[in-house]
């Protein structure tokens, strides 16, 4: 069983952006998770997310206030082997878009959540792999990665 750590730091806005002192630390042991993303979300909290599982991957998310305190936490998983958390993005109405794959590069998958965590919308495309997304203040969202086919490219509503 691995540990999972957050440590976030409070950064002065001088030159350099140099650490100032830590503000809270907090760890959460769990089946082999490993973080790859960590936003701000609008409410001033943290959302965390990344990999879980052996030897079978899921996504993880994990969203806490302000001072590190866990407010959620939730496994997302598109297919029953290998998925790989890609990235996650805050919607201006407080959802969430999450980016990911699944069985090494076979289909590529976006969640919406809301803002507990419960699943809103999960789709999957052949053949793509999705290594991120963004949002930008409309709530348009681009998610970016790569084709293992032919496909032609294109964009869709989340």
């Amino acid at each position: 069983m691995l540990m999972l750590a957050y440590l976030c730091q409070r950064i002065r806005p001088a030159a350099g952006y140099t650490v100032d002192e830590n503000l809270w630390q907090d760890e959460f042991y769990g089946d082999s998770e490993t973080c790859t993303r960590l936003i701000p979300t609008l409410d001033g909290g943290f959302l965390l997310g990344g990999s879980t599982g052996y030897p079978y991957r899921k996504y993880f998310l994990s969203k806490t206030d302000a001072d590190g305190e866990l407010e959620w936490m939730r496994i997302l998983s598109p297919s029953e082997r290998h998925n790989y958390f890609g990235g996650v993005a805050q919607l201006p109405d407080s959802n969430y878009l999450i980016a990911g794959q699944s069985h090494h590069g076979v289909y590529a998958n976006i969640f919406k959540v809301n803002s507990q965590g419960d699943s809103l919308l999960s789709r999957s495309y052949g053949d793509d792999v999705f290594n991120d997304i963004v949002s930008d203040s409309t709530g348009k969202a681009v998610a970016i990665g790569f084709t293992n086919d032919d496909a032609e490219f294109g964009a869709w509503d989340a």
